[in-house]
């Protein structure tokens, strides 16, 4: 449906998107954290997808797709940035420091 919207922008296309890759280091660096002792300040961690309608859509679409395609849009943006994973826990400063 996206290869379809980014060669039609015509139609009317809403949807989102989130980064596998850097959300899953994202995940292994707060379990690690919390491990260490690092104090977590909140019971969940939630972030906004990226939002994407007709007039973004051929930014995420890989231009050899076919309207066939049922390939899975993604990103590759930050999950989290470092800083922002700080701010989840009282000592920061236990554990590792980037998701990387």
């Amino acid at each position: 449906m996206a290869a379809y919207a980014a060669q039609h922008p015509d139609y009317l296309y809403y949807g989102s998107i989130t980064p596998p890759v850097s959300m899953a280091q994202g995940a292994a660096q707060i379990g690690l954290k919390i491990l260490a002792g690092a104090g977590p300040r909140v019971n969940q961690v939630v972030w906004a997808p990226h939002i994407i309608d007709s007039s973004t859509v051929g930014d995420f679409v890989d231009p050899s797709w076919t309207t066939d395609d049922g390939t899975d849009l993604t990103s590759d943006e930050v999950y989290f940035t470092d800083e922002q994973t700080a701010e989840f826990f009282t000592n920061p400063e236990l554990g590792p420091q980037s998701a990387e």
